[in-house]
């Protein structure tokens, strides 16, 4: 007989009342369908208007600090504008912020690569043209990450694509992110410190999105959430981070005073998670700590698959699974994946959960839904027998398929998770009859360790298919950096500031806080907050109000790129095409074709027009290449 407060997953409530006496502690994913639906649900009036605009064919940047509510917002624009029958892609800057929104990267989904000229834009795979040609509208999270020079090469990639020549082909652009937080990482130094020198062919990642010209062409449309829902109930914790995001004067030396004013108040355990600047320190951490438990190690192997629509041409669902194969490995080779292909875990590993789950608690005969969240934290508490939990699963299944007559979408979506994991335990113990599952105590959940079993998480991309890993959603959790930390909402967490390196780290690790009362810092001074006093430009009304950004990504800028080399060319080479603007001479159609001035003369190979193309494309990138 289960312990009153055992949790019963996946069954509707009157489901629940029927069998809660029978059922052991078990936890489903959320229905993703469900979970869209309820994103159009309680939308205040500035995401309402997102939602009005995204329907009437606008482009539209949803921004706001964090905690307003924009992935929420995504989810919203998403299904509406599916109910009004348009294809929609929902891709991310990062692999990381793409799982968090069921989408893929905004590079698989174009058919990109991580070029190094110009070269690698405007080409692509017959089943990549397919999937952009049928997009209607493309939603693309956290762009804070992306660059005015990317945002203008992708324009003309989707333009040859889709043979349209408005910006991006046509699509309807529908953008979510921050400029104030974590911003796109610019090449131009680490191009400078290899001695290769310049051209205008080279692809590095320069400028801000909003300093683009595909940005002014775009008429987008910008709505900025001001409601912030994390912190809601403490304005002086809101205040002070907003301050500390634009970087206002005697924002550094304001947050510390209300940080040791409440110091004293400060709940926060030894196991906090800890939140620092690089994947190394992250790394070391995790690894030390784990190092540390003297508990056996068990690993877990993911199980990767590619699924394609159901087509009849056998050939065409060959190639498409063809596609999402080279995809997935590309990924999994850059590391780009968090959801890890080996996962080490022991008894007493603090673990952080990377999928939401439903989970039902019975306490005195009252069901109360609660959720288990993208980013709660945890222990692992035991390491149990896979022969135990897969009996307890298989009598969990067999009396949810009795319980009700009445079918409901919760109760099957239910036993199809139930399913996989039967059919998932069943074929580690094939291999291994001392394979063990890892039942985890979170935080808010003290009721019964929850048994946690592998699911899968897709990353579908659109007109394409999907690449789907099965794997347990865990990672270890003593510490993460502050970009892998975006998007997460803590109740409390240890920030060492000390290695905070670009703009907008120390925001985006303080805003994940709920309240100031789970905060303990370290390394906090003026040094580790940085603000880009080009992304506050944005937010003082100056390019989000006007045609014209303040600068564009082509322009001289020695305050960021010391003596900006790259910066030179190109304006010498938009000065010689005067009085045609920089669209016209940088376009990479345009930058193919030789000119008449002979003062232009390339860095890297010395080529002056009328010997080669402006570009100098690709022959002497391969040059560069063979010869650093």
């Amino acid at each position: 007989m289960a312990h009153a407060r055992d949790a019963i997953i996946g069954a509707g409530e009157r489901e629940i009342e029927t069998i809660v006496r029978e059922l052991s502690i078990l936890a489903i994913p959320v229905n993703d369908a469900i979970e869209d639906d309820d994103a159009l649900r309680d939308l205040d009036d500035a995401q309402k208007r997102c939602v009005e605009l995204a329907l009437r064919g606008e482009n539209v940047f949803v921004s706001g600090v964090g905690g307003t509510g924009k992935s929420k917002v995504l989810r919203a624009i998403r299904t509406s504008l599916k109910r009004a029958g348009k294809m929609t892609a929902t891709t991310a800057s990062t692999a990381i912020a793409a799982e968090a929104v069921n989408g893929t990267t905004l590079f698989a989904f174009c058919g990109l690569g991580l070029s190094k000229t110009v070269d690698g834009f405007g080409f692509a795979s017959d089943l990549t043209k397919q999937r952009v040609r049928e997009c209607d509208a493309l939603l693309v999270d956290e762009v804070s990450m992306l660059s005015g020079e990317l945002f203008d090469r992708l324009s003309y990639h989707l333009k040859r694509i889709r043979s349209d020549p408005r910006p991006c082909g046509g699509i309807q652009m529908i953008l979510f992110g921050d400029f104030l937080q974590l911003g796109p990482v610019d090449n131009t130094d680490e191009r400078m410190a290899t001695g290769r020198g310049f051209c205008p062919a080279l692809f590095l990642n320069r400028g801000w999105m909003f300093e683009s010209w595909t940005w002014r062409e775009s008429n987008i449309k910008t709505v900025y959430l001001e409601t912030v829902y994390r912190q809601q109930g403490d304005m002086a914790f809101v205040n002070a981070l907003k301050n500390i995001r634009t970087g206002e004067p005697g924002a550094v030396e304001e947050f510390q005073a209300l940080y040791t004013q409440n110091e004293r108040e400060v709940q926060v355990g030894a196991s906090a998670l800890r939140i620092v600047g690089t994947n190394d320190k992250a790394e070391s951490v995790n690894k030390k700590a784990l190092m540390t438990l003297q508990s056996k190690c068990y690993t877990f192997t993911a199980v990767d698959r590619v699924q394609v629509p159901d087509i009849d041409n056998e050939q065409e669902r060959a190639r498409r699974m063809s596609e999402l194969h080279r995809l997935w490995v590309s990924l999994s080779a850059k590391k780009k994946c968090r959801i890890a292909q080996k996962l080490e875990l022991k008894t007493g590993a603090k673990v952080m959960m990377l999928k939401n789950l439903d989970v039902c608690l019975v306490v005195d005969g009252i069901v109360t839904r609660k959720r288990l969240v993208n980013g709660a934290r945890g222990f692992i508490a035991r390491m149990e027998s896979a022969v135990i939990c897969l009996d307890e699963i298989r009598k969990m299944k067999a009396n949810m398929e009795k319980a009700c007559d009445i079918p409901s979408e919760s109760l099957e979506h239910g036993i199809k998770a139930l399913d996989d994991q039967v059919e998932w335990l069943e074929g580690q113990l094939k291999r291994d009859d001392k394979i063990a599952v890892p039942y985890v105590f979170f935080n808010n959940f003290h009721e019964k360790a929850i048994p946690i079993l592998p699911y899968d998480f897709e990353f579908e991309t659109a007109g394409l298919g999907s690449n789907i890993r099965k794997q347990i959603p865990l990672a270890l959790a003593w510490g993460v950096t502050a970009h892998k930390s975006q998007g997460m909402s803590l109740d409390e967490a240890y920030v060492d500031c000390s290695n905070f390196f670009a703009a907008g780290q120390a925001y985006v690790a303080l805003s994940r806080l709920r309240s100031l009362s789970g905060l303990k810092m370290t390394g906090f001074n003026q040094q580790a907050v940085r603000t880009s006093p080009v992304a506050k430009s944005f937010y003082d009304g100056t390019s989000q109000t006007t045609p014209d950004a303040p600068r564009g990504w082509w322009n001289y800028n020695s305050a960021n790129y010391r003596n900006d080399q790259q910066g030179k060319i190109l304006e010498t080479l938009i000065r010689s095409r005067a009085p045609f603007p920089p669209e016209h001479t940088l376009e990479v159609h345009d930058l193919a074709l030789k000119q008449n001035d002979r003062t232009w003369r390339c860095q890297s190979c010395g080529a002056v027009p009328q010997q080669r193309s402006q570009a100098c494309k690709s022959r002497d990138q391969a040059r560069l290449d063979e010869h650093p």
